[in-house]
């Protein structure tokens, strides 16, 4: 059942030593121009962005855990509406215009994190060999659940590898790709039964075009499928946490991003 989720703030300490974290997702790249102000800069710029498109477009497949360029990173590909897809990639180039000029917009930040997170599934999508796009049709079934299944899946991490509910239960892949196995099951179950419209809570965390600046947030700092890396805000604890019951590994998660940026500890009984 969705029940109330008990959350309370208790103060830690700040963990000395280490500095602010990264967004995976905001790693300057090499050819970073930042300070650019002119017109004409800005310009090739844009030129280089188009570039970079095309040669994505046009490229053999990679190894997907090896380094990529997070500006080139795919997980726009999720979407089938022509018009999302296009705004989605406008966002990408938009902010990354806007971080190489030193410009960067906070009401840019809740999107930029949706887009974070959306990397990091399809890069876990890769993992499992489970193609990207297009992969938010409502009609797909997860691969573990067809005849044929996916053999890629026993060489990927521990954390992507499918329970026994997935391989049991017929369900939609953008739940295969959360490196958290018992927020899975719960999703599957909560679907299952009628509690839960997977659409709702896919758009809210998910969508880089749409929801509100206060919307529930998963945020990603590190490797994809290390539930280490994962962090999710108060509102997603308040609004989604009923699908957090036997899962502390985002609990913990949470509270140690929070710990080293100094801020209080999250009290959370699920």
């Amino acid at each position: 059942m969705n029940g109330p989720v008990e959350l309370r703030l208790t103060p830690s300490r700040p963990h000395v030593g280490l500095g602010r974290p990264q967004l995976v997702e905001l790693r300057v790249p090499d050819d970073d121009w930042r300070g650019l102000t002119k017109a004409a800069d800005r310009r090739r710029l844009q030129n280089r962005l188009n570039q970079r498109a095309y040669r994505r477009r046009h490229a053999q497949p990679v190894d997907p855990t090896a380094h990529r360029d997070p500006w080139d990173s795919d997980g726009y590909l999720f979407t089938t509406c022509p018009r999302r897809r296009a705004l989605t990639y406008a966002f990408m180039q938009l902010v990354y215009l806007q971080y190489t000029l030193k410009t960067p917009k906070p009401v840019s930040l809740p999107g930029l994190i949706r887009l974070n997170a959306l990397n990091a599934l399809s890069r876990n999508a890769a993992s499992l060999g489970i193609p990207i796009d297009g992969l938010c049709r409502d009609e797909l079934i997860s691969p573990f659940n067809e005849p044929q299944g996916i053999t890629k899946w026993a060489s990927c991490p521990e954390s992507l590898r499918p329970t026994s509910l997935q391989l049991a239960v017929e369900h939609h892949p953008w739940t295969d790709l959360l490196p958290l196995p018992r927020f899975r099951d719960n999703i599957i179950k909560a679907v299952a039964n009628g509690t839960l419209d997977e659409d709702v809570l896919c758009y809210e965390l998910l969508d880089v075009t749409g929801g509100s600046q206060d919307a529930a947030l998963l945020i990603v700092w590190g490797d994809p499928w290390d539930a280490r890396s994962w962090e999710a805000n108060v509102v997603f604890f308040r609004k989604w946490g009923w699908l957090l019951q036997g899962c502390t590994e985002l609990v913990e998660s949470t509270n140690r991003w929070r710990q080293n940026r100094g801020e209080a500890k999250l009290n959370i009984r699920l």
